[in-house]
């Protein structure tokens, strides 16, 4: 203590207070050029400008970072070559050294430490030296100080590592951040020799008088009892210091651990490299209609990182919403019994995504199968299996049944179907092979709509009532029985009978066959070669487009859009009852057409 009062009061511990820049915002690195993300940056080296750093510390710190595989660049003032001090190391040669750039241009987000070279050159880096130097080169200027200053507060304010050998010490003691000098309060090495000649506080001092390990404490450091005091006593070889981010070595012989303990250093402080977690896929299976939070299984990631947290998210393949995952132990349950569906949903293929904590994040995927199982299940009221056709039953009210094909993947040969009816949610129900669809709506006034995506042949019966039928795509039959219907054949080659009341009847697209029965009926036959018959009552018959075969029956019936390439005849044919006998003409008199001989045969 008497020794840091007596050195604080003979030197003067400076009060200087060096203006403050601006604290820049330190993001992510905004360059890394070609380097890979986890190496380590180079590490950047500043020796003196023009002349005077010491060779044999430069260069043994070189040659061991570059063993550890570090880069390194070299910076001073200018890029102008430097000289180093005669007899410190270069041999023969000249140990001139081009530096690689400026101080002035260096950027600390693209190194990982930045070394300060000793030689008493390297005195014009000194901050906040309180003196000058008798070499007017030592001196420097404000401006290189005050960019050297500004790189040791980057350095420390992005963690990165700070250094010095020899008389580089003193630059780090004679640095300010916030102030206060980085090495206050750190354990540093120092020479045990003095500087250059300068005048200090009023007070001059000759060459190597004013002596380094003094300077440090004087700017808070702790230094050692002697020379050699860490290690093998009887050799600097092995002084260094790594105190926090600041690495301090005594002299030239300390320089080749100098240069490994830096790379130690960084290496160490280096990220783990971030391994993406790795998925396996896995299948697993329930039964159709299984209940909420029925489980399915656990999945589980495995990551070359030891130790991160992985979190798991269903990221696809989840039609319905069908399945949650459990975020930390990957365990699958369903949470909606609507899509388990085996007829519309037989395989449900997960994209499963584990996460982990790393930085940056990582993720890996894989496809997690389930298979629902199929369970026996009792047909909506209504629907039944008759002599293997698929069988609706309406009621006497006015019923709403739709048939729609099922959007399952499931549904390979295209006999699945959902039947809706009744105001419920449509059921999925399969026709057995060979078989058909029959819809018998029953009393009341009845809707039925078969989607013009079913091909299968459906057969509708509208019996009481005033009914809409509407076919599907295939070779369909529609009748409608008692009441005033509107039959609508859709696609397909449709046969219709209006049966009883004033009924309106459309064939649309294909060869049809309609009959209107008995009433005053509305009938056309749209598109395709039609056969249309008016049957008993005050008929309006329309062929439409093709070659049509339209006969009016009993009653005063109205042909008014018949066209030359239409057969008609508006009254009654002994082959009225005959439908094949009529099919047949209609089928010869597309091919030939000579309108006469045929009224004949019809009127026979």
């Amino acid at each position: 203590m008497r020794m840091r009062k007596f050195l604080s009061n003979h030197l003067g511990r400076t009060s200087f207070q060096p203006p403050r820049r601006k604290p820049r915002s330190l993001t992510a690195p905004e360059r890394l050029e070609s380097r890979e993300v986890f190496a380590p940056l180079p590490v950047l080296m500043v020796i003196a400008d023009q002349q005077d750093f010491y060779y044999q510390e430069y260069n043994d710190t070189r040659i061991s970072l570059e063993e550890a595989g570090m880069e390194v660049d070299v910076a001073a003032r200018t890029t102008l070559p430097s000289r180093p001090h005669p007899g410190t190391g270069q041999g023969s040669g000249s140990g001139i050294v081009t530096p690689d750039l400026t101080l002035a241009s260096v950027d600390p987000v693209n190194y990982s430490a930045i070394v300060f070279v000793g030689g008493w050159g390297s005195s014009m880096y000194q901050y906040a030296f309180q003196g000058t130097y008798a070499n007017s080169a030592y001196n420097g200027d404000a401006a290189t100080k005050e960019i050297v200053n500004n790189l040791v507060d980057d350095f420390l304010d992005q963690e990165k590592f700070v250094s010095g050998l020899c008389h580089g010490v003193t630059v780090l003691a004679w640095a300010r951040v916030d102030g206060v000098s980085p090495i206050d309060g750190k354990l540093v090495a120092v020479p045990w020799v003095g500087s250059p000649a300068c005048t200090y506080n009023g007070q001059t001092y000759g060459s190597g008088q004013l002596m380094q390990n003094v300077q440090a404490i004087a700017n808070g450091a702790t230094t050692p009892p002697r020379s050699g005091a860490i290690g093998n006593p009887s050799t600097a070889a092995d002084d260094v210091f790594v105190d926090g981010r600041i690495i301090t070595a005594e002299n030239y012989d300390s320089a080749r651990e100098f240069g490994r303990v830096i790379a130690r250093e960084v290496i160490a402080a280096e990220p783990e490299e971030n391994h993406a977690p790795i998925m396996t896929a896995a299948t697993f299976s329930i039964p159709e209609n299984s209940p909420v939070g029925t489980a399915v299984g656990m999945v589980v990631a495995s990551d070359l990182n030891a130790g991160q947290q992985l979190t798991y998210a269903i990221t696809g393949g989840n039609v319905g919403g069908a399945f949650s995952i459990q975020p930390v132990t990957g365990r699958i349950t369903s949470i909606a019994i609507d899509p388990l569906n085996f007829e519309v949903n037989p395989v449900f293929e997960l994209i499963v995504t584990a996460t982990d904590n790393g930085n940056p994040a990582l993720s890996g995927s894989a496809v997690i199968t389930v298979h629902l199982t199929d369970v026996a299940e009792s047909l909506p009221p209504g629907v039944s299996i008759v002599d293997g056709n698929l069988v609706i039953t309406g009621t006497s009210l006015a019923d709403r049944i739709f048939v729609l094909p099922s959007t399952g993947s499931g549904d390979v040969d295209g006999r699945d179907f959902m039947i809706w009816q009744r105001g419920s949610s449509p059921s999925p129900v399969s026709v057995p092979a060979g078989g058909h669809i029959k819809v018998f709506c029953g009393g009341g006034n009845d809707v039925v709509g078969i989607d013009p995506r079913v091909s299968l042949r459906v057969e509708l019966y509208g019996e009481g009532g005033d009914d809409l039928l509407i076919g599907g795509s295939g070779r369909d039959l529609l009748v409608g029985g008692e009441g005033n219907d509107r039959l609508e054949g859709n696609r397909g080659d449709d046969r219709m009978d209006g049966g009883n009341g004033n009924d309106y009847m459309k064939g649309l697209d294909g060869h049809d066959r309609l009959f209107g029965g008995n009433g005053n009926d509305t009938i056309c036959g749209g598109a395709g070669n039609d056969l249309v018959l008016g049957g008993d009552g005050n008929d309006w018959l329309y062929g439409g487009e093709g070659m049509d075969m339209l006969i009016g029956g009993l009653g005063h019936d109205m042909l008014p859009d018949a066209a030359d390439s239409d057969l008609t005849h508006g009254g009654t044919t002994r082959l009225d009852h005959d439908e094949a006998a009529l099919l047949a003409i209609l089928q010869e008199w597309t091919r030939s057409r000579s309108e006469k001989a045929w009224i004949e045969v019809l009127s026979y």
